[in-house]
């Protein structure tokens, strides 16, 4: 992208940033703002990567870290007319104004959280894009992540309890930002609330499940893989015998090994 020179990229934000009481003057701003830093020439040269379904700009991650900061003082005491213009950004077609509307979504006050859960649980049912859905989520819920976590745990177990396969992905992706917070130590109650979708592994959620796995064997490789052969002994579930062979290469050697071991013992039927 075009080198970004901080002070002269500091004014134009905060140029962009005026103009957020006026919901339609700031996208236009924004989007020039974007155009002007765009790395036209990515697309050219960069084949796409097959998680991104979205158009991009092609930004320096410098760009959005700054309009998140700048905006989100205005997210915090103007929560209302802020959901106005989140709702804006996540209506643009390319993947930096809904990063950014995710961003905002998560400096929301916790007083209007009802308003915040509607957004990830709505934005999520239309999105394709399973990176996307996944960093709505972790942006989104930060507020109540860091400042409410027991009620967002007991939201994230009726996403998991409910029929609902929108609700149910939600609240798998809502597990990870938990898993990758160190400060968060009930890994416990984790593992407690994301087994179940194991005994049977539903396909359609295959990839939210082995990143669940995945992010949990990064935290606790050992406990994690005790939970997984406990699973996989009483299981002839096709689908789990290929979701843990995938996450085999995130394991240290010795729980790789060990789930490897497990995983040639029990083949399914």
């Amino acid at each position: 992208m075009p080198a970004v020179e901080i002070e002269k990229l500091n004014t134009q934000v905060r140029l962009v940033a005026e103009k957020f009481g006026t919901p339609r003057e700031f996208i236009v701003a924004l989007r020039s703002l974007f155009e002007s830093y765009a790395d036209l020439t990515y697309r050219v040269a960069t084949m796409r990567r097959p998680s991104v379904i979205l158009p991009e700009y092609h930004l320096s991650p410098v760009i959005l870290r700054l309009l998140e900061k700048e905006l989100g003082k205005y997210c915090e005491e103007n929560p209302l007319s802020s959901l106005d213009v989140i709702d804006l950004l996540w209506k643009e077609p390319r993947r930096e104004p809904r990063l950014l509307a995710s961003a905002l979504l998560g400096k929301i006050p916790l007083s209007h959280s009802e308003k915040v859960i509607e957004r990830m649980l709505r934005w999520s049912a239309m999105t394709e894009e399973y990176t996307l859905a996944e960093t709505l989520v972790a942006n989104g819920s930060l507020k109540l992540r860091t400042e409410a976590s027991e009620q967002w745990l007991e939201i994230i177990q009726n996403w998991l309890n409910s029929r609902s396969a929108v609700e149910n992905s939600l609240g798998l992706n809502s597990l990870i930002p938990l898993i990758q917070d160190r400060g968060f130590v009930n890994l416990p109650q984790v593992f407690t609330m994301f087994t179940p979708y194991l005994k049977k592994v539903d396909p359609k959620l295959m990839s939210i499940l082995q990143s669940v796995i995945e992010n949990l064997a990064r935290r606790s490789p050992y406990e994690t893989v005790f939970v997984l052969k406990q699973i996989l002994s009483g299981s002839q579930d096709p689908n789990l015998y290929r979701l843990l062979r995938r996450c085999l290469g995130v394991l240290p050697e010795e729980s790789r090994l060990s789930l490897r071991d497990a995983l040639a013992k029990n083949p399914p039927s």
